[in-house]
């Protein structure tokens, strides 16, 4: 009741404060005469129940602006604390998705840069298991948690929160699949060494056609193809969404966060 109707119940305490103090005094300077004589009011008592009155509309007001002052404060502190709240959980977020695009723009820069040695080497792209070198320490998978769900989704913008949700399954998703096609380079390697340029790192491999080692290069050729075009499409996307979310932020909650463009930096401190 007081959170909902903070002014009704301040006019309301008010009033029964005055009342109350109203019939008090008028009970305190009516008892003695009724008590001794019944004597008729004199133009003291009338006055004393003035005075007694007044006092007692003074009163209430005092008590309906002391109320109105403490319901004011209790609310705005109350809303300080939802502020607070809500930037932490926005900057909780807006952390988790730039990490999710760095390591996009890690992804795709690794990509670029395999490719753009075997470019220059042969000018041939074909088989991007030959040279989509697998990538060891890979990020940890982010998880988007319910409270910064929940703020997000109290903002009501639909297409934010729904960016945002298809980005960190988008995200883990890669994960696997970078780790599976290590294993799957091992495997190739261990059971057809290839013949690799140290100076290029392009290699060559031989097996026979259907058989096991065969099966496995092909199996890592669709998977490198995918890491290729994942690379480039899942960075776009991610990108935008977290311009998008900052943009949002900014607008709704007064968050202080810039996003620039990611820097482009070498891939060689995540690759093997």
């Amino acid at each position: 009741m007081i959170d909902k109707h903070p002014y009704i119940v301040a006019v309301v305490s008010g009033a029964l404060f005055g009342a109350t103090a109203m019939l008090a005094a008028i009970a305190v300077s009516a008892a003695p005469k009724v008590a001794t004589d019944s004597t008729p009011l004199t133009s003291a008592d009338l006055s004393a129940f003035g005075g007694a009155i007044v006092g007692a509309i003074v009163g209430g007001v005092i008590a309906y602006f002391l109320q109105m002052s403490a319901l004011r404060a209790q609310k705005s502190e109350r809303e300080q604390k939802d502020r607070q709240e809500r930037q932490a959980l926005a900057h909780a977020l807006v952390f988790k998705m730039l990490s999710m695009v760095n390591n996009f723009a890690h992804f795709k820069l690794h990509v670029e840069e395999c490719q753009g040695r075997v470019i220059a080497a042969s000018g041939h792209t074909e088989n991007p298991a030959t040279y989509i070198l697998p990538i060891i320490n890979l990020p940890m998978p982010v998880q988007l948690e319910p409270a910064e769900m929940g703020m997000l989704l109290s903002l009501g913008d639909d297409r934010a929160l729904n960016s945002v949700l298809e980005t960190a399954p988008i995200h883990n998703s890669i994960l696997p699949v970078w780790a599976e096609y290590a294993v799957l380079r091992s495997e190739i390697n261990a059971m057809m060494p290839p013949l690799i340029d140290m100076a290029t790192g392009i290699g060559e491999v031989a097996f026979q056609q259907g058989s096991p080692v065969a099966v496995k290069f092909f199996e890592a050729n669709q998977m490198a193809q995918q890491l290729i075009e994942r690379a480039t499409r899942d960075f776009a996307e991610a990108s935008d969404t977290l311009k998008a979310l900052v943009m949002l932020l900014r607008n709704k909650l007064g968050l202080k966060v810039s996003i620039g463009d990611v820097p482009a930096r070498s891939a060689s401190d995540v690759t093997a």
